[in-house]
């Protein structure tokens, strides 16, 4: 009964002190109205009493200033009224401020509480939609790893529903993908709780599944005073960007060709081991300790080259040369482009090299052959001419012009038997349609013609069987060699004699292309009509 009566002491205590205040505040403010009732009594009766002494002395001045007393009368009138409204507003708030403190005796009524029940209820529904909201997984998990608060996408992706996973242990829904996430937690969690915030990419495999799933996770910790009593943990689902990246990687690593990353600066950022292995580096760390500079020293091409990808949205197949780590030239085909950040600022290129050192060393070699070819044939004491399955000239000898007059430009706009003399004209073009078709096998023939001064020549036509050949899948020359009767016997060994001195076509089972001499296989075509 002493421990009830002192326990009921101690609640009415407060009551009654509450009390005690109200009561010296209500005497207080009763002062001060009767104050400012007497305040405003003197000053207004000082206010009359100063505009009848003044009366007639302002009366008598020169300028009127009659209603000056009255003007003064008014205003303390006015301040009066002033200071009266301010004085019922400062009592309304102490009234409130009364109504307030005398609001905590009073038990809250059942209609209060429910209201209060509601609103609560309301604002839990509004967090779970919002957290609901979220595409990505919203956890908050205690020190010892059980779930207290999880959002809609974690059931959706352990495959429960909320009962099930609110109180229980993380590590029933998923596990560290490497099997060490033990370790790793240990190993993280004391910097995590001096630092109170931890980011990185978690890699995890769900129970009872075989996938592996990637999260970038932004951990922060729950405060309770100045103690950390959980963990809240916002993870991004990046499982697919992951697999893309390893594509990426995976035909960055296994192109043939080299692939680069460089910074405006010529700094190399990233390549690929095929292009370790054109310039002559055992890895493409080694590559990547040299800058850009090295490989292209020549510093005019170099800003030529970044001037021209700055430029363009794509430089394609444009042709450079590098320096292997022996010295040695890389001649190269590169494709290149420029990429910007958001103020369209350049903040690196990248590209793709093709080696062409074999295909230009290869171009060289067939150059010089061509060149030899056409030197030998241009030394030739016979005029040779190509025409193509159409009867286009192709090739016309130097010799053109000491036997015929022409130049070989005027020879261009000339097709086969443009210059022949009508009645020998018939029996060339039947037999040029014959060696196209590939019904004869070597011919021969004398025909007429008509040199640049108009006068009629008569030349021997020989067409060896190597006339049709059939490079690129289809006919593409048939070879005539035309010169004058007497400097024919300067190839009379190529080619089998005539059955008789009048005979029109000569015809040989023995004879073969091979025993032809290799410039007179394959004629070059460079000067084409």
């Amino acid at each position: 009964m002493k421990k009830g009566a002192s326990d009921e002491s101690q609640r009415s205590s407060p009551a009654a002190g509450r009390t005690a205040v109200s009561d010296r505040l209500a005497q207080f403010e009763r002062r001060q109205s009767e104050l400012w009732r007497l305040t405003f009594f003197l000053l207004l009766l000082l206010s009359i009493v100063f505009a009848v002494v003044s009366w007639d002395t302002i009366r008598s001045l020169a300028h009127r200033f009659e209603a000056l007393p009255i003007g003064l009368v008014v205003l303390v009138v006015l301040f009066g009224l002033y200071a009266w409204k301010r004085t019922q507003e400062i009592s309304e708030l102490r009234g409130l401020v009364r109504g307030i403190e005398q609001r905590d005796t009073i038990a809250p009524s059942e209609k209060q509480l429910d209201q209060l029940f509601d609103v609560i209820s309301r604002s839990q529904q509004g967090y779970r939609d919002l957290i609901d909201s979220f595409d990505d997984i919203l956890l908050a998990v205690s020190l010892d790893g059980q779930i207290r608060a999880a959002n809609r996408s974690f059931a959706d992706l352990v495959g429960a529903v909320f009962p099930q996973i609110i109180g229980r242990p993380l590590t029933e829904f998923i596990e560290e993908g490497t099997g060490d996430g033990g370790e790793l937690a240990q190993r993280i969690m004391p910097r995590f709780l001096e630092r109170r915030v931890w980011t990185g990419i978690v890699q995890v495999r769900l129970k009872g599944r075989n996938s592996i799933y990637y999260f970038d996770c932004v951990a922060h910790a729950m405060l309770r005073g100045n103690d950390v009593h959980g963990v809240t943990i916002l993870a991004r689902d990046i499982t697919a960007l992951r697999k893309n990246e390893a594509r990426f990687t995976e035909l960055f690593e296994s192109l043939q060709e080299g692939i680069y990353i460089a910074t405006p600066d010529d700094r190399l950022i990233d390549v690929n081991p095929a292009l370790a292995r054109m310039l002559g580096y055992e890895s493409k760390e080694e590559l990547l300790s040299r800058s850009f500079a090295d490989l292209l020293p020549d510093e005019a091409e170099r800003r030529a080259l970044r001037e021209q990808v700055e430029n363009q949205p794509m430089v394609q197949g444009r042709e450079i040369t590098l320096t292997r780590k022996d010295g040695r030239p890389l001649v190269c085909l590169n494709t290149a482009g420029a990429v910007r950040d958001t103020s369209g600022r350049v903040v690196r290129y990248h590209g793709a090299l093709m080696d062409i050192t074999e295909r230009r060393e290869m171009e060289r070699r067939l150059y010089q052959q061509q060149e030899f070819a056409r030197r030998l044939i241009d030394s030739f004491p016979d005029l040779i001419f190509v025409v193509d399955t159409a009867g286009h000239y192709t090739y016309v000898s130097p010799r053109v012009k000491d036997i015929l007059g022409y130049e070989t430009e005027e020879t261009q706009t000339m097709e086969l038997g443009d210059r022949t003399h009508l009645e020998d004209r018939p029996a060339l073009l039947a037999l040029f349609a014959e060696l196209v078709a590939g019904r004869q096998v070597f011919a021969s023939l004398e025909s007429r013609v008509r040199n640049k001064q108009g006068e009629w020549r008569r030349l021997r036509c020989h067409n060896p069987a190597f006339a049709i050949s059939k490079a690129n899948g289809a006919g593409c020359a048939a070879i005539s060699v035309l010169f004058s009767m007497k400097p024919a016997r300067s190839m009379a060994s190529w080619f089998p004699p005539a059955t008789s001195r009048n005979s029109s076509v000569w015809k040989s089972s023995s004879f073969s292309p091979k025993s032809l001499p290799p410039w007179a296989r394959c004629l070059p075509a460079s000067r084409t009509s």
